[in-house]
Parts: structure tokens; C-alpha cells; sequence
């Protein structure tokens, strides 16, 4: 159960990176979205 939970952990963390990089790789196309506010 343990190892299900740090796999969701460990799955989820890497999504939020990927999307974190994706999102300020993607700023000048989406000017609206300013993620520099959030971190």
C-alpha cells in the first residue's frame, strides 16, 4: 500500500514538473497565464 502511494507521489511530482516547464516554456504564448506569480 506504502509503495502505491510513493508511486502516485513520485507520479504526480514529475507531472507537475513536466507542466511547470511546459508552461513557462509556452509563455510568450500564453501571456495571460503569468506563472512567475505562482512560484
Amino acid at each position: 500500500m506504502f509503495s502505491l502511494f510513493a508511486f502516485l507521489g513520485f507520479f504526480g511530482a514529475t507531472a507537475l514538473f513536466a507542466f511547470d516547464l511546459s508552461s513557462s516554456d509556452n509563455d510568450e504564448d500564453t501571456p495571460e497565464f503569468d506563472d512567475t506569480s505562482l512560484s
